[in-house]
Order: C-alpha cells, then sequence, then structure tokens
C-alpha cells in the first residue's frame, strides 16, 4: 500500500517546477499519476497533522508544504469563507477533489487583467457549476475565474496547489449583485504596516517622518502609501508638495499617480482662489 505523504508530494512538485522548460500548470501530471492508494495515504497523513498540531484545526487552509513556487494546501468546500465578498485569486492554483463523488461547484468568470489591476473590472459573469470529478486535477489560472467553493453542492476534500502571487492586490465582488466592490491588498506585510501606522496616529507619533518617506517612495500596495502620505501631511504638511509632486509624475504605480496628481489639483486650485480672495 502507498505510504505518500504530503510532504513527499509536495518535494515531487518541486522538483518538477525547477526541471527545464517547465511551468505551473505542467504539474497536473503529478495529480494526475496519482493512484487511489496514494489519495488514502495523504488524507491519513492529513489526520496524523491535525492531530498533532492544534493550531491546524482552526484554519480553513491547512497548508502542508511550502517552497518557492509551491504552495500545498488542503481544505474543505464547505469551509466558512473569511469574506461576504467573492475575491479574485491572484494566483494560479491546481485543485483536486479527494473525495468520492463529484462535486459542482459555482464558477465566476473575471475580466481582470493583472498588469492592469488599477483598472475597475467588469462585473463578474456566471457560467456553468464546474464539475469537479473525484480525483481528477482542474488548472485555475490567476485572475481569470472566482470558484465559490462554500456554496459546493457537497462537503468535500480538496487538496490545491497554487503558485506565488501574480500581485500584490486583487479585486472583491459583491455576491449578489457580481458588481467589483474595491481593490484589496494581499500582502500581509503590508496589510501589517498599515495597522502600524493606524497604531502611530492614534498613539500620535510624529518622529517618523523619515520612515514615512521611505514608505510613500517604496512599491508597496499604492493604499498603504496613501495612508503614508496622508498621515505625513499632518505631522509634516509643508514639506508633503514635493512628495506629491514626485508621485504625480514619476510612479510606476498608476493609481497612486493619479491620486497624487487629483490632490495637487485640488490644493493649486485651492491656492489660486486664496490668493484671487486677497
Amino acid at each position: 500500500m502507498s505510504s505518500l505523504t504530503f510532504y513527499q508530494l509536495g518535494q515531487l512538485l518541486y522538483e518538477t517546477l525547477n526541471k527545464p522548460n517547465t511551468n505551473f500548470f505542467d504539474l497536473v501530471t503529478v495529480f494526475n499519476n496519482l493512484k487511489r492508494n496514494d489519495i488514502i495515504s495523504l488524507i491519513n497523513s492529513f489526520l496524523i497533522e491535525i492531530t498533532t498540531n492544534d493550531k491546524m484545526i482552526a484554519e480553513n487552509n491547512v497548508y502542508l508544504y511550502q517552497q518557492p513556487g509551491i504552495y500545498l494546501l488542503m481544505r474543505f468546500t464547505h469551509c466558512k469563507a473569511s469574506s461576504s465578498a467573492l475575491l479574485a485569486s491572484e494566483v494560479d492554483a491546481i485543485v483536486m477533489n479527494l473525495s468520492e463523488k463529484e462535486v459542482k461547484v459555482p464558477l465566476y468568470h473575471c475580466n481582470i487583467q493583472h498588469n492592469r489591476l488599477y483598472e475597475k473590472p467588469s462585473p463578474l459573469k456566471r457560467e456553468n457549476d464546474l464539475l469537479l470529478a473525484s480525483h481528477q486535477a482542474y488548472c485555475l489560472p490567476a485572475f481569470s475565474s472566482i470558484l465559490d467553493f462554500y456554496d459546493a453542492s457537497q462537503n468535500a476534500p480538496l487538496i490545491i496547489v497554487h503558485s506565488n502571487k501574480k500581485a500584490k492586490t486583487t479585486w472583491a465582488f459583491d455576491r449578489d449583485s457580481l458588481n467589483p466592490i474595491r481593490r484589496i491588498s494581499t500582502d500581509v506585510r503590508a496589510s501589517r504596516i498599515r495597522l502600524t501606522l493606524e497604531l502611530f496616529q492614534a498613539m500620535q507619533v510624529r518622529r517618523i517622518k523619515s520612515l514615512l518617506e521611505k514608505l510613500i517612495l517604496s512599491n508597496y500596495d499604492a493604499n498603504v502609501r496613501w495612508e503614508a502620505i496622508k498621515y505625513y501631511y499632518k505631522i509634516n504638511n509643508k514639506h508633503t508638495l514635493p512628495l506629491l509632486k514626485k508621485i504625480a509624475f514619476e510612479d510606476c504605480d498608476p493609481e497612486i499617480r493619479r491620486a497624487a496628481q487629483k490632490t495637487l489639483e485640488s490644493i493649486m486650485g485651492s491656492q489660486h482662489d486664496g490668493n484671487t480672495q486677497s
């Protein structure tokens, strides 16, 4: 009987990905070569993992192997979503249904270009349900579609391998209207920085001007950088204008560049009105 573990599967995926002329979706052949005994062995391996690691039990996605470019996890379809919105995935993924029964999963088509995430996308388009056959692997390119696992036809264990993130942000869509709601950051570090900025503001910390300048001119998520600009303005408003001009004319992120341009127009307009009145 097979004794395949998630670590061994992860190693096999990692070695396969690092072969010459191999792309991420070539890994589907590894999944398609798994036998029923391999699947049973993986489930046994998962049970051993969760009984020896209390932290894993409370998580929706249980990561069992991680290497650069390879993130192997297991989850169940009916695990409650962390958000009521539908999120476009920023990673390439391969998913396999480990149960013995076919699972129907609601499928939505996205019209998102990962190199133009600053542009508001079209509403999602509802497609026919994706039928996840037992022990079959399916490829899911980043930003192309959304699978609503929470509303799947039945609860089933899934094994998923995904790539590195293709971008640091993605779009959230309303579950009912399917309209885009907002662009959100998927960068954990960016979220932590934003939380730290909010903490500094609440504590009225002012001796962080140089740190804020570095953050403002960095390549972090635009929302985080804009929070830093607003905070910088509060504690050093006289020197904010040069930074805004630099961003408005030189920044690589079109979203924050446009925001800086609009802010400059507003500031210049206010100054012009003030001079006219005087």
